[in-house]
């Protein structure tokens, strides 16, 4: 819906993508007007022969061909590790925590738990949890734990959600008595 008069928003059709968006009469003149004016295209035409426009062209490319390459990616190691490393840092920014870990940090923490264990394996039970791995803070981020590396670790899905917010003590405690 159109932010400045959403009653009297109607849909349109973007020519290039096909997909339908709701805009009001004015908006619509609006973008009509402006992105007709000749400086707004001579700026457009530098932007879109930048490095950062071909970047951009590649990462959100909606052809067959590119949803196969950026799947390709997502499922290829690196990609992984990216994704996690994105959740990861989310996670911190929505409990206010200002760190943030990098790609090469998280290659790391799966490094030397693979030297510690010989393989990838949870950090609590010690299973294998290869391609299944999540990423766990030992302090609970609830619980003013930091987003740094030492505070990382590998963990199975089962005792990263039996943990929840308790420390790695804690959770080691529990169960032992269980």
């Amino acid at each position: 819906m159109c932010k400045c008069i959403p009653e009297l928003s109607t849909y349109s059709v973007n020519t290039r993508t096909g997909k339908r968006y709701a805009t009001c009469d004015y908006c619509r003149e609006w973008h009509k007007n402006h992105f007709s004016k000749q400086d707004i295209k001579d700026k457009r035409k530098i932007y879109e022969e930048s490095p950062s426009a071909l970047i951009s062209r590649k990462k959100y490319d909606t052809s067959e061909k590119g949803q196969k390459r950026y799947k390709k990616y997502v499922e290829s190691a690196r990609g992984e590790i990216t994704r996690r490393v994105i959740s990861v840092n989310y996670s911190a920014k929505k409990s206010g925590r200002t760190e943030k870990i990098t790609t090469d940090d998280l290659a790391l923490i799966l490094e030397e738990n693979k030297k510690l264990y010989g393989f990838l394996s949870c950090s609590y039970c010690s299973i294998d949890v290869e391609g299944v791995y999540q990423i766990d803070h030992d302090i609970p981020l609830s619980k003013e734990g930091s987003n740094e590396t030492t505070n990382l670790v590998v963990s199975c899905a089962e005792c990263n959600n039996k943990k929840h917010c308790l420390t790695a003590e804690q959770f080691r405690e529990k169960r032992r008595n269980s």
